[in-house]
């Protein structure tokens, strides 16, 4: 299974350690890393921006650079980019960020110098994750079947007969059912929360959540239907205690 690994770190020996140490754990655990080097926090937003995805990017966090660091970036990431799904483990001489780095839901945290078995560890619990089946959602159009990752959905809205998918790469597909039959044959097992009639949002992408409204990564806010509010807090807090 393919993997795509970015690490930016501007010490050179940081870099070419944790690339030697990558690609041996994930060749022990039959897996074939591609993995790219930056120096530059600028050089990875520049690929970022230009549509480049990584599974997971190291990332230093003392960057010597006046206008990015690794804290910045991952915001950028987060709020700009809209990409909720690549993860970040943040690498660091000091031990002192947890707080300043809670707000972009890292995977993990390395202090420099590099601990081999700790790094192991953290590698092997990412490709646990990042291995689960591929999840699909499956919808018919136009006499054909048509599917698309679930990991791929931010939200579903329906409008008269037609549900429509908003998607992670700005683009909307759209077919001719049910909001109902999709959320209790398909998205329920998922971590999707049907918030309204005409509502079902992927839990992965919701920036901010309070009884009455999700905030998703697209800037849209979408109300949560007052009869559903107790039970959507719940299943909301389920999943991510879930997590924890």
């Amino acid at each position: 299974m393919k993997i795509k690994i970015a690490i930016c770190d501007d010490c050179e020996s940081i870099g070419f350690q944790l690339d030697d140490l990558v690609r041996k754990i994930c060749k022990n655990q039959e897996y074939c890393a591609g993995v790219e080097i930056y120096s530059k926090g600028e050089h990875l937003c520049r690929d970022l921006e230009a549509g480049i995805k990584y599974d997971l990017i190291f990332l230093d966090i003392e960057l010597k650079s006046d206008d990015v660091n690794g804290v910045a970036i991952g915001k950028k990431m987060r709020e700009e980019y809209n990409d909720i799904m690549t993860q970040i483990i943040y690498i660091s001489g000091k031990e002192s960020y947890a707080l300043s780095l809670f707000q972009n839901n890292p995977f993990d945290f390395l202090v420099k110098p590099i601990d081999d078995e700790y790094l192991k560890k953290t590698m092997t619990r990412f490709l646990m994750k990042h291995q689960k089946p591929l999840n699909t959602f499956m919808y018919n159009y136009g006499g054909e079947s048509h599917m698309i990752e679930v990991k791929n959905i931010i939200y579903l809205r329906s409008e008269g007969a037609k549900v429509i998918l908003v998607l992670d790469n700005n683009q909307e597909e759209f077919y001719y059912g049910s909001l109902a039959e999709a959320y209790n044959n398909q998205l329920a097992k998922y971590d999707f929360l049907y918030i309204h009639r005409s509502f079902i949002v992927n839990y992965n992408y919701i920036t901010k959540f309070s009884p009455s409204k999700c905030l998703m990564s697209n800037k849209q806010s979408l109300q949560i239907a007052q009869n559903r509010r107790q039970d959507i807090s719940e299943r909301f807090n389920e999943i991510k205690n879930g997590r924890a």
